[in-house]
């Protein structure tokens, strides 16, 4: 039956670690030093990560989020009254393109 090594029954006498024959990929003076590090988090708050935040947490996205009944019947008639107005707007846009058609070949 295996072994199975915890925190509590590791030996590190035991474990050569990890070996690698590989050549190394490291690029010289790529990485700041010790004292460089803390040069530049001392004296330049450089070193910082940009906090992440909602710029405009009143933003509505367009995908409505059903919690209920009652919120999924509200979001059916939005959807059918956006449906209806989009509808409208394609008609009215036919319309002005029949018209403005006919007066062309009119003229």
């Amino acid at each position: 039956m295996p072994t199975f090594i915890t925190q509590y029954s590791f030996d590190p006498a035991k474990n050569a670690g990890e070996i690698n024959n590989e050549p190394s990929l490291t690029v010289p003076d790529m990485a700041f030093s010790i004292q460089e590090l803390l040069y530049r988090f001392t004296n330049m708050p450089e070193i910082v990560k940009d906090p992440i935040y909602d710029i405009n947490p009143d933003f509505e996205s367009g995908i409505p989020i059903d919690v209920d009944l009652t919120d999924l019947d509200a979001n059916a008639r939005t959807i059918s009254f956006l449906n209806d107005q989009i509808k409208n707007e394609i008609d009215e846009n036919k319309r002005k393109v029949e018209q403005s058609g006919t007066q062309s070949d009119l003229s």
